[in-house]
């Protein structure tokens, strides 16, 4: 299958993410969580100086939301907030590995960095009087040869 500049889907991710391959850690997007999200939420504007210290680009669509983000021919990370969520608040984080690393083996490393047990990829926390939900989510690269893991604190739907 070929794209409209003539690239097929693996050139594509290959263009992307060069060295994908030899990048199976998702620990600086999982730091992130942590010192980002967890230790600033609900607090959009600490979350936003949070990623700054921590070496992402930030921008900011709206006053509620954040989209950091850090490239490098390895990988991504990404810091969110708000962004497309049908929660009250969201902040999450994302990073790519390659598809030979299973989303179990992902979700223990995360949930046992937290120091939390899981079902199924989410667990549940309070701070601040409110509970939140801790999930991860991976979307399947296909043929780019990558996949997307995202790290998020959700608050309640509104």
């Amino acid at each position: 299958m070929a794209v409209a500049a003539g690239f097929t889907p693996e050139e594509f991710g290959a263009a992307l993410f060069p060295n994908a391959s030899a990048s199976n850690s998702l620990s600086r997007p999982m730091a992130l969580f942590q010192t980002v999200c967890l230790d600033n939420a609900p607090d959009i504007e600490a979350i936003a100086n949070a990623a700054a210290r921590n070496g992402l680009d930030v921008e900011r669509p709206s006053p509620g939301q954040v989209f950091a983000l850090e490239w490098t021919d390895t990988s991504f990370a990404s810091v969110q907030v708000n962004i497309d969520s049908a929660y009250a608040s969201e902040c999450a984080t994302t990073g790519a590995t390659a598809q030979t690393v299973s989303s179990e083996a992902v979700r223990d490393a995360f949930f046992g960095a937290l120091g939390t047990s899981h079902a199924r990829g989410t667990s549940m926390t309070s701070f601040g009087g409110s509970a939140y939900n801790i999930t991860h989510h991976m979307e399947d690269g296909g043929a780019l040869g990558v996949n997307e893991h995202a790290f998020m604190l959700q608050s309640p739907t509104p």
